[in-house]
């Protein structure tokens, strides 16, 4: 396993060590075995601002007003943020794919939030094989112990 320090430290995870990083100069990230038809990790970070005027919302109650709280599983991490995980079908084309994702929200008192975004797309057919199933299991283990730092903003340029 490897560690990733994302914007300098914005989040920081684990990933398989073979995994190739590419970060996108506008912010994002994609993460992903060098090999014909894998899977496909990608993080998106997004912080804002609570409605004025508004009492302070929890990690959960972030997570409670996104559009797939429905569908997902949400809980409580033990560092005070929350995660929501579930798996969405979609298409890619005419390609039918597996879009699991990992939302984790944190709250940066007194009125800021952070949503780290991270989904792992693979083609449908494929999301039973073996390396997959792995490479999931990783995951589902990995992200929710991602670590996201207490300040608002970029801290660094390096990533």
């Amino acid at each position: 396993m490897k560690s990733i320090t994302y914007r300098g430290g914005l989040v920081t995870f684990r990933i398989p060590r073979h995994w190739v990083e590419e970060y996108e100069e506008d912010g994002g990230g994609t993460f992903y075995e060098d090999r014909p038809d894998s899977g496909t990790l990608r993080l998106n970070v997004l912080t804002f601002t609570g409605p004025a005027g508004s009492p302070a919302k929890s990690p959960l109650g972030v997570l409670q007003g996104s559009s797939k709280a429905s569908t997902g599983t949400m809980r409580a991490l033990p560092n005070g943020n929350a995660l929501l995980t579930g798996m969405d079908a979609a298409t890619d084309g005419s390609t039918p794919i597996h879009m699991y994702y990992w939302h984790i929200a944190q709250h940066l008192p007194p009125s800021h939030y952070r949503l780290a975004l991270f989904t792992y797309t693979v083609e449908a057919g494929r999301a039973t094989e073996l390396p997959i199933v792995q490479e999931l299991a990783i995951l589902n283990a990995e992200l929710p112990l991602a670590g996201m730092a207490p300040v608002l903003g970029v801290l660094s340029d390096d990533q």
